[in-house]
């Protein structure tokens, strides 16, 4: 269970005027600490702005970390081995924290979004990994 989500830096950036016709968004996983059964999840999250040619004109960057409480100190140290050998996570894990990031950085996001003249950064459904 996702008990803590932290922004602890924002970049926004504009490179040029142009139109916004697609939106990338990326999410990657930087770092994991164990403690017990909590898990500190580091993160990057990017909502890369594009023209109607595919030229990039600006950026919105989100690094953070969130905290995930594992049922039990069995189930944290089964997530973290997996994180050391893939640097990912296992399926059930991984839908929980990436709807959490899409959610929270793209409410958070769409107020930098909306100060850049850009549209907000908001993944429109729920990610399942498969």
């Amino acid at each position: 269970m996702i008990t803590d989500y932290f922004i602890d830096e924002i970049l926004a950036i504009r490179e040029r005027e142009s139109t916004v016709k697609n939106i990338k968004f990326s999410i990657s996983f930087d770092t994991l600490k164990m403690d017990k059964e909590i898990l500190d999840i580091y993160y990057t999250f990017s909502s890369t702005y594009e023209d109607m040619d595919g030229k990039r004109i600006g950026e919105i960057r989100m690094v953070g970390h969130l905290i995930d409480k594992e049922e039990n100190e069995e189930t944290a140290k089964m997530v973290n081995n997996y994180w050391s050998v893939k640097k990912s996570f296992p399926k059930a894990v991984l839908d929980r924290i990436i709807n959490v990031l899409n959610f929270e950085c793209g409410a958070r996001g769409t107020l930098v979004a909306y100060a850049m003249a850009f549209p907000p950064p908001l993944p429109l459904s729920h990610a399942k990994n498969e």
